[in-house]
């Protein structure tokens, strides 16, 4: 029957339950404990874990789960019905999942963690991480994917039905106070360098450069021995107003004719510099950045592949005719349209699911 359950665990324990009815169920858990629930009908349960805990429920009608881990956790949960998940992860934690039902699930992970999840409905995913994570997702049906990660993150998500993703990675810190050496010199100090993989170089979208110009982005590492030594990461411009580049594979030492005359070198080792030169669109044509600073990118490939099927399709239909249009002729070979279409659907389907499909 309807039911309130309120539990301090202040010993190593196993908690089994069956819930059938609607019910409302309060744990905390200050020992190493091991709980296995199944709910059966409506129930809210709030569980706070103090000490390691394994937590494995099924839910099999409409609930509300509020969790806290302040200790190491496995957290396994199969949702076959309409769900709503807060969980807080504030030590080591491992969490599986299956969403065979309508869900929501927020999750905060303040500390290292593994989580692996499954949505074969409509689902929407709030996470985040607050310190180093795996994530592993497959999205069988349309879902919403909201992610904030502070710390370094592997994320891998399969989308086998329309999605939505955002991610927000802040990783590190936002510098927009530039130093100007010269009226069209600008650089920016680069502290702790050597635990830095990639710079990302921006407009603020506040003030354009002038027409014809854009910026030259170089990269110095500090070497006192040496001396000045700046190297051509890219081009930043009105059309293109932001660019990654990446740093971890560039070496000390190694450069070319740079803008920057004879600045001071930063005194700490470990500081390295970011300097932009605005310059015209003619001479940037003209320079070869380094090519171990470039960064592929998918997106653009894709989008590249999606217009050059779009071509092709249109191209080939241009010239369709019907049976009856159609003039005999043996020495020609007639290939039907809805082949091409059919193709073309194929390859774009593929392309959404795995761009790098075709490489296998």
């Amino acid at each position: 029957c309807p039911s309130v359950s309120i539990s301090v665990h202040q010993c190593p324990s196993l908690f089994i339950s069956v819930l059938q009815c609607p019910s409302v169920s309060v744990s905390v858990y200050q020992c190493p404990s091991v709980s296995i629930s199944v709910y059966q009908c409506q129930s809210v349960f709030i569980s706070v874990h103090q000490c390691p805990s394994v937590f494995i429920s099924v839910r099999q009608c409409l609930s509300v789960s509020v969790s806290v881990y302040q200790c190491p956790s496995v957290s396994v949960s199969v949702r076959q019905c309409l769900s709503v998940s807060v969980s807080v992860h504030q030590c080591l934690s491992v969490s599986v999942s299956v969403h065979q039902c309508l869900s929501v699930s927020i999750s905060v992970y303040q500390c290292p963690s593994v989580s692996i999840s499954v949505y074969q409905c409509p689902s929407v995913f709030i996470s985040v991480c607050q310190c180093p994570s795996v994530s592993i997702s497959v999205y069988q049906c349309p879902s919403v994917f909201i992610s904030v990660r502070q710390c370094l993150s592997v994320s891998i998500s399969v989308h086998q039905c329309p999605s939505v993703s955002i991610s927000v990675y802040l990783l590190s810190q936002v510098q927009t106070d530039a130093q100007q050496v010269t009226s069209d010199k600008f650089v920016f100090t680069l502290p702790d360098y050597e635990k830095v993989n990639h710079v990302v170089v921006f407009m603020l979208g506040t003030v354009p450069f002038p027409v014809g110009m854009g910026g030259a982005v170089y990269f110095s590492f500090p070497d006192p021995a040496v001396g000045q030594v700046w190297q051509l990461l890219g081009f930043i411009t009105n059309e293109k107003p932001s660019a990654i580049f990446k740093i971890s594979g560039l070496k000390a030492g190694e450069g070319g004719a740079h803008p920057f005359g004879m600045m001071g070198v930063p005194q700490a080792p470990s500081v390295a510099q970011v300097g932009v030169s605005i310059e015209s669109l003619d001479l940037l044509a003209q320079q070869t950045p380094v090519s171990t600073s470039a960064v592929s990118s998918v997106d653009s490939f894709t989008q590249f592949t999606q217009k050059m099927l779009e071509s092709l399709y249109n191209f080939t239909s241009s010239f369709a005719l019907s049976q009856s249009q159609m003039t005999p002729n043996p020495s020609e070979m007639f290939v039907p349209a809805s082949s091409i279409l059919k193709w073309y659907e194929n390859f774009q389907r593929r392309m959404m699911q795995n761009p790098n499909f075709w490489k296998t």
